[in-house]
């Protein structure tokens, strides 16, 4: 839509650099998050972003005058959290004063993200042909490892990201395995297995691995406590061979899962991943353990793990901050960059934050852009809107979008028009493990499905190359 320009204008600059400022004609209506303004700068800690203004004068210089102006320092709007924390809220408001009188014009609202150099090996990018091709099958990816750990599910589940579920995807015919980090390998942002609700990145590694422990063979091995219960009515110790289930081990199951019931995730869906008694628990893992223990044959789609402020607040009900974002990114980079090998691995994530991070940190490893078009309506408006998504992604040269099935089973066609745009389409939802969805989608041209029944959507992709 087009809007009556006014006689004012409002310009963007760095100062203290060479940058080029930005002007643009007001009023200013739409949400320009998807049109960036980007500089450089030598000494982001003390970077100060000034806005000027102008309003239309033909005898001032370049035809316009300052009429007010305003200032942010960008650092001291990150400092509230500490050095490696930070708010997911991103918008910050200043006001515009007056030159000569100091009078309140308005206020200019604004969002950034600072990216700071990281320093990894010089290795050659891999290539995007050599994951996906135009002749090549759909790829099939096993969610979080084997599948999705689900109570309706009526068949014996592995616990969800871990290396035997890693494992056992590849044998039932998936190409890549998906795992979710934030480090360490765990789908959700909210650790219920506390007890609590507490956020990924409140936990160290000893807690959240102790967690994994207490559901452990190890754990129950271990000479029990000297506490009186049903099952014990003296200390005893338990026999190291067995690894079935009995009555004293339901006890300390039920008593785990007692902890766990009143959690916001667990009185949401109504079960836990990976808990002993309804799956087949397995030991939580690193990135690094994965990337040591799995063979290099197996490649990985690696989704990071990084909530946007409508995640937090209304789908998880979180405090809106979380890991400074440049801190997280370069962790995960520098563990990926110390296990180089002949591995193919793309990187994935909903946050079109990280995604830009990951865009300007590295270039050997593809990235794919999350959107939620079709599933649901997050706040930012590359995350929600198809069209808005790929304008994004080729604005920071991201390789690809993942977009929920539901659009694309329904309207076939939106496969090509990303493909056409160049880039890697792949799905992910609830209609990729049925049959019809499985079969529409691969032969639309979907580059990636990521499923839950990964026999399932082999066997179809196979039948439908053999027919072809």
């Amino acid at each position: 839509m087009l809007y009556p320009e006014s006689m004012f204008s409002l310009g963007f600059s760095v100062l203290d650099t060479e940058e080029p400022s930005y002007i643009v004609r007001l009023p200013l209506l739409e949400d320009t998050t998807n049109i960036p303004w980007i500089f450089s700068t030598q000494d982001p800690s003390n970077a100060k972003l000034a806005f000027e203004l102008f309003r239309t004068n033909p005898d001032a210089n370049n035809g316009r005058e300052v009429i007010g102006c305003g200032m942010a320092l960008l650092a001291s709007l990150k400092q509230a959290f500490g050095m490696k924390r930070e708010s997911l809220h991103r918008h910050f408001t200043i006001p515009i004063v007056s030159n000569t009188t100091s009078e309140y014009l308005g206020a200019v609202t604004f969002s950034f993200i600072v990216s700071h150099p990281l320093a990894l090996p010089d290795t050659p990018p891999i290539s995007i042909s050599d994951l996906w091709s135009e002749n090549c099958p759909t790829k099939v990816v096993g969610h979080r490892g084997q599948g999705q750990n689900m109570l309706a599910a009526k068949n014996l589940q592995v616990g969800e990201n871990t290396i035997q579920s890693f494992l056992s995807a590849v044998q039932l015919g998936t190409s890549y395995v998906e795992l979710d980090h934030m480090p360490v390998i765990y789908h959700d942002f909210l650790v219920c297995e506390t007890g609590v609700d507490s956020p990924m990145h409140t936990l160290t590694y000893e807690q959240f691995m102790r967690i994994s422990v207490e559901q452990s063979d190890q754990s129950l091995n271990a000479p029990p406590a000297i506490v009186e219960t049903e099952c014990f009515k003296t200390p005893m110790r338990r026999k190291t061979r067995t690894r079935s289930l009995n009555a004293c081990d339901n006890a300390l199951t039920e008593a785990f899962m007692a902890r766990v019931k009143h959690t916001f995730d667990f009185s949401t869906r109504g079960y836990q991943a990976n808990t002993r008694g309804a799956f087949i628990h397995e030991a939580f893992i690193t990135l690094e353990e994965l990337l040591t223990t799995l063979p290099d044959t197996i490649a990985m789609d690696i989704e990071i793990k990084y909530p946007m402020l409508s995640e937090a607040e209304d789908d998880w009900k979180m405090d809106p901050y979380f890991i400074e974002a440049n801190f997280f990114v370069d962790s995960i980079l520098l563990c990926l960059a110390k296990h180089i090998s002949t591995r193919s691995i793309f990187l994935c994530c909903f946050s079109p934050e990280i995604c830009i991070l990951l865009s300007l940190k590295q270039a050997r490893w593809p990235i794919v852009f999350g959107n939620d078009s079709g599933n649901w309506q997050p706040s930012d408006i590359r995350a929600k809107n198809l069209q808005e998504g790929i304008h994004f992604a080729k604005a920071w040269n991201i390789d690809g979008l993942a977009l929920a099935s539901q659009p694309l089973i329904f309207a076939p066609k939106l496969v090509g028009f990303v493909k056409q745009r160049g880039l890697v389409c792949a799905s992910y939802g609830a209609m990729n493990d049925e049959p019809e969805g499985v079969k529409i989608q691969a032969e639309a041209g979907v580059d990636i499905l990521i499923v839950n029944k990964i026999s399932m959507a082999a066997k179809i992709i196979a039948t439908l190359e053999d027919s072809g």
